[in-house]
């Protein structure tokens, strides 16, 4: 299975955020799947990558051609014209998502991923691994957005929040595709 991991390219005050992300790469590798990422050296993103590769696992990097020279070790690199572009190849090329903590980049991805997501364009999984509780002011806003009508309560199963790497390959192994319901929840304007 191809598990696209959305993680940060800054450094991380708090070594922890590391230790989760090697943590995942290795049990990507071990549990026989591939990575698919965003094809960057730095940050989470290439703590993820190099601990795939470290334990005999396959890495498909994808990366805009702006930042080329970032790529180190994937297994394949593919080379596209913009992030936008990444983000579509990296969505296609997938069977499940797995959003580690990140800045703007990520929240981007999550947020792609969900509103595709919603429109059936997939139904593949989102876990959002919520490393040091990094996600939880997020949780706060999508359940805010249900609660107060934005998010139709149908939709709250478009992502699944976990604590652990083992966790979120557990839910993704385990995983049983479904569509969203036809209609979307928008309320008619009168």
């Amino acid at each position: 299975m191809n598990i696209c991991a959305f993680a940060g390219s800054a450094n991380p005050n708090d070594k922890r955020y590391v230790e989760v992300a090697r943590d995942s790469g290795t049990q990507i590798a071990r549990r026989d799947h591939n990575l698919v990422y965003g094809g960057s050296r730095l940050g989470l993103m290439g703590v993820i990558s190099k601990a795939v590769k470290d334990a005999g696992g396959y890495v498909i990097g994808i990366i805009p051609e702006m930042f080329k020279y970032l790529a180190e070790g994937e297994n394949e690199l593919i080379i596209v014209s913009d992030f936008n572009q990444r983000l579509r190849e990296m969505e296609s090329r997938s069977d499940a998502f797995i959003a580690l903590p990140g800045g703007i980049g990520c929240l981007y991805e999550i947020f792609d991923v969900l509103q595709n997501r919603q429109v059936n364009n997939h139904t593949k999984p989102l876990i959002l691994l919520n490393t040091l509780g990094f996600y939880n002011n997020l949780r706060s806003q999508l359940e805010r957005a249900i609660t107060d009508g934005f998010i139709p309560e149908e939709n709250r199963g478009m992502w699944y929040m976990t604590e652990t790497p083992s966790q979120a390959l557990d839910y993704i192994e385990q995983y049983k595709p479904s569509k969203m319901p036809d209609k979307i929840g928008f309320a008619q304007n009168s």
